[in-house]
C-alpha cells in the first residue's frame, strides 16, 4: 500500500507515511547480487521434487548452523513465481522468504530422521507444505508404496556416507518443524533440542548474507540439483555391462571423484564463512556445546560400499564390475541396484570385496 491509497480525506496521513514509503522503496529496492540460474518457486517445483532454489536455502542453514543435515518444508518458500535470472534484489529476497523464520538445531537418531523423510513425502502426488527441501542427506523412494513405507531406508545416505543404525545426527530446521513438530513431523516433538533459535539469525537475514557476499565478491548465484531426492521411477535401467563401458566408468568416475569432491567442500566452507562471518563457520562453536558423539561419529564403509554414493551418481556403480581379475568375480550393476531398490542392506564387506580394501571416514569436519 502506498501513501497515496489513504486519499484525498486522509492528506496528513499520506504525508506523514511518504518518508517511511521512499525509505522501504529504497530498502527493496536494494541489490544483493546477480544470479545466472532462474529461480523457480512456484508449487509445482518447490513441493513435488528436489528444488535448486530449496537446495540452496537448505545448504544456507546448515552452513549457519554446522549441523549434520537440514530439511525445510517446501511451504517456507512464497513467491509462487518464477524469478527470471539477473539482479536479485531485497524485493525478490522477501517475496520468497516474507516471514522471519526462526531456527533450531536437534538431535535425531536414524529411525526419527527415516520416520521425518517418510512424511516429507507421505502426500505425493499432493502439492503440500510438509515436502521436504534438504541438505546434508539423500534417499530414493517409492511413491507406489504406502505412505509412512515410501523411502528405501537403505538408499538413506548422510553426508555422503550410508545411513548409520546406531548414529546420531545433528539436525536443523525451522522451529516449527523441528521443536513444535507441525507439518507432520511430529516425531520430532520429542527429540533433544541442542541449540534454540537464540543462537541463530532469522532464515531471511542468513540468506541475505549469502547472497550479498556473493554479490561484493562479484560472483554469480548458480543453482543446482544433485540427487538428493529421487523417485524410484525415475531411476535409468541399468545398463548391459561391458568390459570397455565399464574400464571407461572406472576412470571417468573416478576422474570426477577427484575433482568435484574438493569443489563441493571449498564451496561449502565459503558459504559457511557468508552466513557466519568467519572461517570456522557455525560448526565449531557448536561442537563446544553440544554432545562430542553427535559431530565426530565414526561412520566407516569399506570402499567398495562407498561407490554406492548418491542416487545421482548410480551409474558409478558400474565401477564395482572393474574389480582386478584375480578377486573374485563382482556381482553385475544389476544386482547391486537390485539391493538397493529392494531395500536389502549388503553385507559390509560384501564378500567379493578385496580384503585389504581401505577404510575411509567421514566426518562433519569434511564439510568446512
Amino acid at each position: 500500500m502506498t501513501a497515496d491509497a489513504y486519499g484525498d480525506g486522509d492528506g496528513d496521513m499520506a504525508s506523514a507515511l511518504a518518508p517511511y514509503e521512499d525509505q522501504l522503496t529504497s530498502m527493496l529496492g536494494a541489490t544483493l547480487c546477480e544470479s545466472v540460474s532462474v529461480l523457480d518457486c512456484t508449487r509445482d517445483c518447490l513441493r513435488l521434487r528436489e528444488a535448486p532454489l530449496g537446495n540452496l536455502v537448505a545448504d544456507v542453514m546448515r552452513a549457519a548452523t554446522g549441523a549434520d543435515i537440514c530439511l525445510i518444508n517446501s511451504g517456507t518458500l512464497r513467491a509462487e513465481r518464477v524469478i527470471d535470472a539477473g539482479t536479485l534484489t531485497m524485493k525478490e529476497l522477501f517475496q520468497i522468504l516474507p516471514m522471519m523464520e526462526t531456527i533450531a538445531v536437534i538431535k535425531v537418531d536414524a529411525d526419527v530422521l527415516v520416520t521425518a523423510l517418510n512424511n516429507s513425502v507421505s502426500k505425493l502426488p499432493k502439492k503440500d507444505g510438509r515436502f521436504g527441501q534438504f541438505s546434508g542427506v539423500s534417499f530414493v523412494y517409492d511413491a507406489s508404496l504406502p505412505p509412512g513405507q515410501r523411502v528405501l531406508r537403505s538408499t538413506v545416505r548422510v553426508n555422503d556416507a550410508p545411513l548409520d543404525p546406531h548414529a546420531e545426527y545433528s539436525l536443523c530446521s525451522k522451529e516449527f518443524i523441528c521443536t513444535d513438530g507441525k507439518d507432520g513431523y511430529d516425531a520430532f516433538a520429542s527429540c533433544e533440542v541442542l541449540m534454540d533459535a537464540e543462537a541463530f539469525p532469522a532464515l531471511p537475514i542468513l540468506v541475505q548474507r549469502h547472497l550479498e557476499a556473493l554479490g561484493k565478491r562479484g560472483e554469480h548465484l548458480e543453482l543446482h540439483t544433485d540427487g538428493r531426492i529421487t523417485e524410484k521411477a525415475d531411476l535409468p535401467p541399468p545398463p548391459e555391462p561391458s568390459s570397455s563401458s565399464l574400464a571407461d566408468a572406472l576412470r571417468g568416475a573416478s576422474a570426477s571423484e577427484a575433482t568435484q569432491t574438493p569443489q563441493r567442500k571449498d564451496r561449502f566452507k565459503r558459504l559457511s564463512k557468508d552466513v557466519t562471518g568467519h572461517d570456522e563457520g557455525a560448526g565449531s562453536g557448536m561442537r563446544r556445546r553440544m554432545s562430542k558423539e553427535v559431530f565426530s561419529s565414526a561412520t566407516r564403509t569399506n570402499s567398495i560400499v562407498n561407490m554406492l554414493r548418491r542416487p545421482s551418481d548410480l551409474d558409478a556403480i558400474a565401477r564395482v564390475d572393474a574389480l582386478p581379475t584375480d578377486e573374485p568375480a563382482a556381482p553385475p550393476r544389476a544386482a547391486v541396484m537390485n539391493n538397493l531398490i529392494a531395500d536389502e542392506p549388503l553385507a559390509s564387506p560384501p564378500a567379493w570385496a578385496p580384503a585389504t580394501a581401505p577404510i575411509q571416514e567421514t566426518a562433519v569436519e569434511d564439510l568446512r
